[in-house]
């Protein structure tokens, strides 16, 4: 079994959660054993996401954005800035047709 940092637990989980009450299903969740780390790769149809041990970066609907640690005081702050982004980037595509 392939192991994740406590971050990607309680992100994917977050995350998980927000598309659900967002209304938004994900085609496919995985969990990929890389070179270097092992992370989470999501497909959301029009957004892709990837959940790393210590930061997250989605892309789709024309934008490309990392969330990197050097950016945020703790990992909860990069979380709730990168799912509040994931989320309002999906209603607005949604809302575009997209």
């Amino acid at each position: 079994m392939t192991e994740l940092t406590p971050f990607q637990e309680k992100c994917g989980a977050e995350l998980k959660r927000v598309l659900r009450d967002a209304g938004h299903e994900v085609r496919r969740w995985e969990i990929v054993k890389g070179q270097h780390e092992t992370y989470i790769e999501a497909d959301l149809g029009p957004v892709k996401i990837w959940i790393y041990t210590d930061g997250a970066c989605w892309q789709g609907l024309g934008r490309d954005r990392v969330f990197e640690t050097p950016d945020y005081d703790s990992l909860d702050e990069l979380q709730q800035a990168f799912l509040a982004e994931v989320s309002a980037a999906l209603t607005q595509g949604v809302e575009r047709g997209q």
